[in-house]
């Protein structure tokens, strides 16, 4: 018993006298984005114009020492989405609801980081989604354009309340593995305190390209004819400084906690003709959502940045549910 009570005080001096720097000093960074943007729909429908808002966030970090740290982001949406109700048996049933404002401020991230080894770190919080947004996001750079297409076909939370490890045994791998409540960033946990756990894998072979894997799943002990919701998602990336090149299959099993499964593939690229200006385009195939099937979009367009931080891009943009013909002229600005 006194060697493991040894033992264990020995551990927590290694592990304080780690986090600890008393020289270490951060001021914090206050940061914001700006993502408007104005549409015109040459396909006639109700609203066949306007401007639009895609992002407005202002978020705050710093570190308290080099090994801890803490991150806080409000963001601008609707937090009330369309809503379906089911029965047991899978069918849609009408319901009314307030819609609710699209324009609501609410909490996208607030994380706290422990660096208590040198290969490994706790993250605890709100926490963004290893699924898509910690890195598709920043490989594809163009969000202020259009988010990612497992964000936009909701294949899965944006960010989720929960706790998460990250061990880089080097520079060609990471690996993460997480808990999370698995109700997203606007419900607190159900009932049944059904737990979403998730692994996720991020190998660089060499400097320009990358593979990435991530899989998830969510028991539902609710009602004995839902099932448990799995999800798996692969990416692979090439990166050059002149262009660079995404690709990604998602894939939902039980995505409502019913036998309905969804699928999704997302192609992405962008050439750098020079340093102000670049050529860009995306193409996602979505099998099936829960809101579409079959469903082809493209998005092409010319980025032009005129200072660091501030880009303007023309965009055309076809989706072939409703045949929907599109020019959108997006902003985005980041400090």
């Amino acid at each position: 018993m006194k060697k493991i009570t040894t033992l264990l005080l020995i551990t927590i001096y290694h592990l304080s006298v780690f986090a600890q720097d008393t020289t270490f000093h951060d001021k914090g960074k206050l940061f914001v984005n700006l993502y408007p943007g104005v549409y015109y729909n040459f396909t006639k429908t109700e609203h066949n114009a306007g401007f639009v808002m895609n992002t407005a966030l202002f978020g705050y970090k710093r570190k308290l020492t080099k090994n801890i740290s803490g991150i806080i982001i409000f963001d601008v949406t609707r937090t009330t989405n369309n809503i379906h109700v089911k029965d047991s048996t899978g069918k849609e049933l009408d319901v009314s609801y307030f819609e609710g404002s699209k324009y609501t401020a609410f909490l996208k991230m607030a994380q706290i980081k422990w660096q208590f080894h040198k290969k490994i770190s706790l993250s605890v919080g709100q926490l963004l989604n290893t699924q898509y947004l910690t890195f598709q996001d920043k490989y594809w750079a163009h969000r202020y354009v259009a988010v990612t297409s497992q964000e936009m076909y909701r294949f899965g939370n944006p960010a989720d309340f929960g706790m998460r490890l990250n061990w880089k045994p080097n520079n060609k791998w990471s690996v993460y593995a997480g808990v999370f409540n698995g109700e997203g960033p606007f419900r607190h946990q159900d009932e049944h305190s059904d737990f979403l756990v998730s692994a996720n894998i991020e190998y660089k072979p060499v400097e320009m390209l990358i593979f990435k894997l991530y899989v998830s799943n969510q028991e539902n002990y609710s009602s004995d004819t839902l099932n448990d919701k799995n999800i798996i998602a692969g990416f692979i990336g090439f990166d050059q400084k002149k262009y660079r090149i995404g690709a990604e299959y998602s894939y939902v099993q039980n995505g409502d906690f019913y036998n309905t499964d969804y699928m999704l593939t997302s192609i992405f690229a962008y050439y750098n003709l020079s340093e102000k200006y670049q050529l860009f385009g995306r193409y996602d195939y979505v099998d099936k959502s829960k809101y579409l099937e079959n469903n082809s979009y493209y998005i092409a367009g010319v980025q032009y940045t005129p200072a660091s931080g501030f880009n303007i891009a023309l965009n055309y943009r076809y989706f072939s549910t409703g045949e929907n013909n599109m020019l959108f002229l997006n902003f985005g600005l980041k400090f």
